[in-house]
């Protein structure tokens, strides 16, 4: 009743991951409104047996029947030729099941994921019957992972619609409806996007999802905004060694991003990882945050965290050798964007604890410095089969100054937008 009544002017896109989720109303051809009752068929799949099974379920409630009163019908009981335009996409048809699904790692709705992996690989342009058909092939290669998953989605579009206009629209300066369009740069102007991520893989400290992230960058960057090869740079674990996320990497890599940098360049550092918080100076009070490189740790001993507590720091203290942790100052970051010209854009993307980039700008001056952020003790070891973890790293104070000194930063002249992913006392 809500689609026959809004006008002409006006575009819907239905998604329903649900069972019954068949939309009656969309034309004279679709589903009628009141139907017999259903009798499903026994489902494929077993519940409750082993943990993937356990993460399966349908999205159907059989509920008893009660007494209702009858939903009134506007008109005649679809949107009429000169009504809205509608797309409406359906998890499965009426008879079927409707499962959500252990995919990626997470429970998530089969048709939904899908449907957004049938969206991006059409680089966010598709037709309607386009986005259906890819849709279709993309749910069918969850097939041989799942027996028993046999729903079909299906697609109903509206009298005033077609299933050949774009799914995505936006307004040119004429006000006209226009199917979606990226815009790339232009001739003088270029882009670059450096993409950090690791997972700590042999760390007493190991995450799970920070080299995901990155691929999930990447895949929009190169299939959706097709950034050209020599136009990124990704350092993830796994990778030659010139491309393993390590300090000296970083480092290399930060100058690459901006090396040459004009105005009218776009450029974007993602860093998916931990962050961490360390003393200044060697009894300063005050703390620096910092990236946590994958080799963070090479310079102490292999034993070095799994030490009683306390012992770390303090047979350091006793020794003479100058050890300390690969860390990447937040500040060098700071420092980093502070070198690019005015009319340069920059977009800096931190998944990770103390990620507020200092000295953005005047208005949004965070301080270098800062008191030690308490958090309690965290035990790595026992968070190692967690699927949900924190991305902070404690680190025993060492009496070592890892910022280098003399290091600073002046307020960035470029058009700046950092992304933090949560306050500086917030964990990530």
């Amino acid at each position: 009743n809500i689609l026959i009544a809004l006008p002409a002017s006006c575009k819907v896109t239905l998604l329903l991951d649900c069972g019954l989720s068949c939309m009656p109303g969309i034309s004279a051809a679709s589903y009628p409104s009141s139907f017999h009752r259903v009798s499903m068929s026994p489902s494929a799949f077993t519940v409750g047996q082993g943990p993937a099974s356990s993460s399966t379920r349908q999205r159907y409630l059989d509920l008893p029947p009660s007494v209702t009163q009858p939903t009134r019908i506007l008109g005649d009981g679809f949107i009429p030729v000169g009504g809205c335009k509608c797309h409406a996409f359906s998890a499965c048809q009426q008879q079927q099941w409707c499962a959500e699904l252990p995919i990626e790692g997470v429970v998530q709705g089969a048709f939904t994921w899908a449907w957004v992996k049938a969206l991006m690989t059409r680089h966010l342009k598709p037709t309607v019957q386009q986005q259906y058909n890819t849709l279709q092939a993309v749910f069918s290669s969850l097939l041989p992972s799942f027996k028993g998953l046999d729903q079909i989605p299906t697609l109903a579009v509206s009298a005033s619609a077609s299933s050949n206009e774009g799914l995505i629209y936006s307004a040119d300066s004429a006000g006209e409806a226009l199917p979606f369009k990226v815009r790339y740069p232009k001739a003088n102007q270029r882009r670059r996007a450096l993409l950090i991520g690791s997972n700590y893989v042999g760390s007493h400290a190991q995450l799970k999802g920070c080299v995901n992230d990155v691929s999930n960058v990447h895949a929009m960057l190169r299939n959706s905004l097709h950034f050209r090869d020599e136009e990124l740079r990704v350092l993830v674990d796994g990778s030659p060694a010139a491309l393993q996320p390590t300090k000296d990497n970083i480092t290399a890599g930060l100058q690459w991003l901006i090396s040459g940098a004009r105005p009218g360049d776009g450029l974007l550092l993602l860093f998916c990882g931990y962050g961490a918080q360390h003393p200044t100076s060697p009894g300063n009070p005050g703390h620096e945050a910092y990236l946590v490189p994958s080799d963070f740790a090479a310079n102490l001993p292999s034993d070095f965290f799994t030490r009683p507590e306390g012992q770390s720091s303090q047979n350091l203290s006793r020794s003479s050798a100058r050890l300390s942790y690969r860390l990447v100052p937040m500040l060098e970051v700071s420092q980093t964007c502070g070198q690019l010209p005015a009319g340069t854009r920059m977009t800096v993307i931190l998944d990770c604890s103390y990620s507020v980039l200092p000295s953005v700008s005047h208005t949004q001056a965070q301080p270098i410095v800062f008191q030690r952020v308490e958090r309690g003790r965290v035990d790595y070891r026992k968070l190692r089969d967690f699927v949900s973890r924190p991305r902070f790293l404690e680190l025993p104070a060492l009496p070592f100054q890892h910022t280098p000194v003399g290091m600073r930063v002046r307020f960035s002249d470029c058009i700046l937008h950092c992304f933090s992913a949560c306050r500086l006392s917030g964990g990530g």
